[in-house]
């Protein structure tokens, strides 16, 4: 496991998973970490916790429980302290000023 801190702002915790080397996968990790004007370098990973467990793999080709938890090809950190469940209240609101 790499010795990074993860590069997602306000995480201050150890990374993990380096980022796609597709350019469009790579782009997506960058939009949804908020980073549009920057670019990741060699070192650069996410942690764990940005990633749902639906995000990994669960199973191997021969049906075996994998030793180390991998991501499914096309997965995006999706978890970000900047995102909160919607609360009845905040529902409420952007009903009632026509938000959808």
């Amino acid at each position: 496991m790499p010795d990074t801190l993860c590069c997602v702002r306000q995480c201050n915790k150890r990374g993990r998973h380096f980022f796609p080397v597709k350019k469009n996968e790579c782009k997506k990790w960058i939009i949804a970490m908020r980073r549009d004007k920057w670019l990741p370098g060699k070192s650069s990973v996410v942690c764990p916790a940005h990633f749902k467990d639906e995000d990994y793999i669960s199973t191997t080709y021969d049906g075996s429980t994998p030793l180390t938890k991998g991501l499914k090809e096309g997965c995006v950190p999706s978890v970000f302290s900047w995102l909160v469940e919607a609360t009845p209240a905040i529902v409420a609101r952007r009903e009632r000023e026509g938000y959808e």
